[in-house]
């Protein structure tokens, strides 16, 4: 997850926002920056205890976070928290 949040970061960077929903092509680019990121870091020669090594980034995973990052469920949150109170 660690990785997937930096490459959407490193994807909001680059495009000025976070990927549309359900839009498979940028789901896509985040997967491949996320690839990109594990790569760098696993063939960096840093041994320190703090850096996070992924060998490899799942797939489903990174599209479902990429597809689904502009998803807002607070008005549900919201409504449902006024029922149950």
């Amino acid at each position: 997850m660690h990785t997937i949040f930096r490459a959407l970061l490193e994807f909001s960077g680059k495009h000025g926002g976070l990927p549309h929903l359900n839009n498979e092509k940028e789901a896509n680019e985040v997967y491949l920056i996320a690839c990109e990121n594990a790569k760098k870091i696993i063939e960096s020669e840093i041994e320190e205890e703090d850096v996070v090594k992924v060998k490899e980034v799942d797939k489903e995973l990174c599209y479902n976070v990429a597809k689904y990052a502009r998803a807002q469920i607070s008005p549900i949150a919201s409504f449902l928290g006024g029922i149950i109170a």
